[in-house]
């Protein structure tokens, strides 16, 4: 073989194991010409998952591959009655939302930020379950809990939470990284 041939061909398995490694496009399809897409890259995967109770929309499971003790679990909802487009009622979703965690937590309180998007926008809050800190990681017992309340356009409508053992970790900036790319389809802007 030749060395040009050769070079050729080691650059060709680089670039192949390059793109691999890049995000792939997943969609959450709503129905009436609507879905929510987002990337996932290759250190997540996607499950199905039950809706939380009395939120009609569709819920999806995100772990990471590696098996580490994190997940990220995204509810997205056609908003009719346009709360979501409301911050004032967007923040108070996010602190009932996560009111429950609270007296555990670190925090002691609700601590609301901005949490901004290519395509929307809204507020995240993180907690660090007292209880925990300074413990050994255990399967299914998280550190920390983040809620995440998002407004997307067409009155698409985000509840997320990330539970993860670090939230400076990989597994959980892979799963903020995720939130940040979501993104809406409709059928207009199909070509």
């Amino acid at each position: 073989m030749t060395i040009p041939l050769l070079r050729s061909l080691v650059v060709l398995g680089i670039l192949s194991v390059a793109t691999s490694a890049l995000a792939a496009d997943k969609t959450i399809d709503l129905g009436a010409g609507r879905a929510v897409i987002f990337d996932l890259t290759a250190t997540l995967k996607m499950q199905t998952a039950e809706n939380p109770e009395g939120i009609d929309g569709k819920t999806i499971k995100i772990v990471a591959r590696n098996g580490s003790n994190a997940e990220c679990n995204v509810t997205v909802l056609v908003d009719s009655e346009k709360r979501f487009a409301d911050r004032d009622m967007l923040k108070d979703l996010l602190t009932l939302s996560a009111s429950s965690m609270v007296d555990q937590s670190v925090e002691g309180k609700v601590v609301a930020r901005e949490f901004k998007t290519p395509h929307g926008s809204g507020f995240s809050a993180t907690f660090t379950d007292k209880n925990l800190v300074g413990q050994p990681g255990v399967a299914g017992d998280y550190k920390s809990a983040t809620f995440v309340i998002l407004s997307l356009p067409d009155q698409i409508g985000v509840i997320a939470t990330i539970l993860a053992d670090d939230p400076q970790g990989p597994e959980f900036k892979a799963m903020m990284a995720l939130l940040r790319s979501l993104g809406v389809r409709t059928a207009s802007s199909v070509i």
